[in-house]
């Protein structure tokens, strides 16, 4: 994610080593930019007065934990220079009234490069496959269909290519949770995988929005594939409103378009082996919406960062409106609703509910048990995962009150930087909780840290890992060859497989080696390849 000025990093820097973050003289929302990615429940999360606490905090950290999470500042302020996957991508904050740049919008920061033969290029998102509403439970198969042979080839190392829906076992059974663990037929499962946050409606082609090209779709489900996925993560499949191409335009306004796309990339990813986590709120607003599109709505106040959603009644039933419009559709690529589709692995309650360095507060208990619940009585089959930014609150000592829900499966965390005193914390208290626990987001980009994060999760039975977020080729109708990699501006996008620099291609491979092994199949030497072009999915 880009900020919005190239020397806010230096300058808050600077600021900050006089004056507490909250005090340094800059406008409002260049301080929840900084907020934001330095937030990840660490010392830099609560500004650098608070370092000399760090030992009294943390009484079950190591002193190498310890020393990692002081560690933290210095990588959160990278991540104000590099980028950051949510912050560029706000719209228009009401409690601040500025409006922040959008993940693709271009801004004057020069980007660094990061790919060895592609050129920033972007293609129109239109349908190559023209959408049906017949519902149908059939399993379907890919065609034999190839790309043309004047296509160019522009990866050859891979040993194994992808090319149609795979080997993976299509979803026909719910996994379950028993404990911290998750089963699937009684086995242990880890959700492993990438986000893939434009599957519903994407802003990184022109025109901006647009309902991605079902090429793109099928690409994306076979780099996931490719790289041994068994779940993905599509933050807009179910954060999906005010904006004119969202699933709820306004509020209680339905658009048929947008069940399509989200239809059909459900639909996708059950044909590829794969399972979706679907979420369902935002704690920002991006062009997919979030809750302050709910409290615009309906004329409420969106002062103290929103925090009027958690707890307002009329926020609150149009919210829960929504999830009950969702989940109960029935998709016509399937001839299930939602709630039947065991493809659909869990419910999300949110996207970082409670962040800005927790201004809001976490989401209190009543809010994330009123919405659970409501989950489980439509879904009772699926898992439900607490969407709050987080488990613990460095300064305050605080926990996610979602660990005391009855209602929740998996307490979630995203690691931006990777830090493993911040993992080994969310290890402990899953464990108090007995809750499973996901690694929903994370940076790839360090491989020392990535080494250290991987051997951590695999010595567990019960995390599950899931990295921030795959990209694929642009697709314009009637092509028979991809064209160069959709490009997204932040640090943390994976140009899946030979678009990315070769110092980041290794850490991919490493990553996906590390999937391989969470889903139970065998690491490989190099990337495998993936068909571009795949092939239409025909019934």
């Amino acid at each position: 994610m880009k900020l919005p000025l190239a020397g806010l990093a230096i300058l808050v820097v600077t600021l900050s080593t006089v004056l507490p973050l909250s005090e340094a003289k800059l406008p409002a929302h260049h301080h929840d930019a900084l907020a934001k990615h330095a937030g990840q429940r660490s010392i830099s999360k609560h500004g650098h007065k608070h370092h000399h606490h760090a030992s009294k905090k943390i009484k079950t950290l190591t002193a190498k934990q310890t020393a990692e999470l002081h560690e933290h500042e210095k990588a959160a302020m990278d991540r104000i220079r590099h980028g950051h996957p949510h912050l560029s991508s706000f719209g228009k904050r009401d409690d601040l009234a500025v409006t922040v740049h959008k993940r693709a919008s271009k801004t004057k920061k020069k980007k660094k490069k990061t790919t060895k033969k592609k050129t920033t290029t972007v293609a129109k998102a239109t349908s190559t496959t023209k959408a049906t509403a017949a519902s149908s439970s059939k399993a379907v198969t890919a065609t034999t269909a190839t790309p043309s042979s004047t296509c160019p080839v522009t990866y050859t190392e891979g040993a194994t290519t992808i090319a149609g829906t795979g080997t993976l076992p299509k979803p026909t059974a719910f996994v379950k949770r028993s404990g911290q663990n998750l089963l699937l037929n009684g086995k242990n499962y880890r959700m492993a995988g990438p986000n893939v946050y434009w599957l519903g409606l994407d802003e990184n082609v022109q025109p901006s929005p647009s309902y991605p090209d079902k090429g793109r779709v099928r690409e994306a489900m076979a780099i996931a594939v490719a790289m041994g996925a068994n779940t993905i993560r599509a933050l807009s499949l179910g954060i999906s409103y005010g904006n004119s191409l969202s699933l709820m335009p306004s509020l209680n306004t339905y658009n048929a378009q947008a069940w399509d796309a989200i239809d059909y990339a459900v639909y996708a990813a059950g044909q590829y082996g794969l399972r979706v986590i679907i979420t369902l709120g935002d704690d920002y607003q991006y062009y997919t919406g979030g809750k302050y599109t709910f409290l615009r709505w309906l004329g409420i106040s969106t002062g103290n960062y929103g925090s009027a959603f958690y707890t307002n009644a009329s926020a609150l039933n149009a919210f829960r409106s929504y999830i009950q419009t969702f989940i109960t559709h029935k998709n016509p690529y399937t001839g299930l609703t939602y709630a039947q589709d065991p493809t659909i692995i869990a419910w999300e309650t949110g996207n970082e509910w409670g962040a800005y360095i927790g201004r809001e507060g976490y989401p209190p208990l009543a809010f994330t048990n009123n919405i659970a619940s409501l989950i489980k009585h439509l879904a009772p089959n699926q898992l439900i995962i607490d969407g709050t930014d987080g488990l613990w609150n460095y300064s305050t000592g605080a926990t996610a009150p979602g660990l005391k829900s009855s209602y929740i499966d998996i307490a979630s965390d995203h690691l931006y930087p990777i830090n493993t005193g911040i993992f080994s914390k969310d290890l402990s208290l899953a464990k108090s909780a007995k809750k499973n626990l996901l690694i929903g987001e994370f940076d790839w980009t360090d491989y020392s840290k990535l080494q250290s994060y991987i051997s951590a999760v695999e010595k567990t039975n019960y995390v599950g890992s899931m990295a921030w977020s795959v990209f694929g080729h642009a697709y314009t109708t009637g092509d028979q060859c991809c064209g160069a990699y959709v490009q997204h501006s932040d640090s943390y996008s994976i140009y899946y497989p030979d678009g990315n620099s070769a110092a980041q291609q290794s850490n991919i491979l490493a990553l996906s080696q590390h999937w391989h092994r969470l889903t139970g199949q065998t690491p490989p030497k190099t990337l495998k390849a993936v068909l571009c072009p795949q092939p239409v999915l025909a019934k």
